[in-house]
């Protein structure tokens, strides 16, 4: 779900898009799946931040997004 919301918010012009997961890899893995399908679009700026920063980013952000592997 992560993947295709970034996906979508590229395509509709979303600049910066932050990403806080408890597990820092799995943040990597997936900016690494969506470089290649956010490539056609504008340039866009995704930053990973450690969970332990989710309210900080949420405070920060105009619209949060939340998913869960439930």
């Amino acid at each position: 779900m992560s993947r295709l919301l970034i996906q979508h918010l590229a395509s509709k012009g979303v600049k910066d898009i932050t990403i806080c997961n408890r597990d820092e890899k799995r943040a990597v893995d997936l900016i690494h799946q969506c470089d290649t399908l956010i490539s056609n679009f504008d340039a866009q700026t995704i930053t990973i931040k450690p969970f332990s920063a989710l309210m900080d980013v949420v405070k920060e952000s105009d619209i949060t997004f939340t998913s869960t592997g439930a």
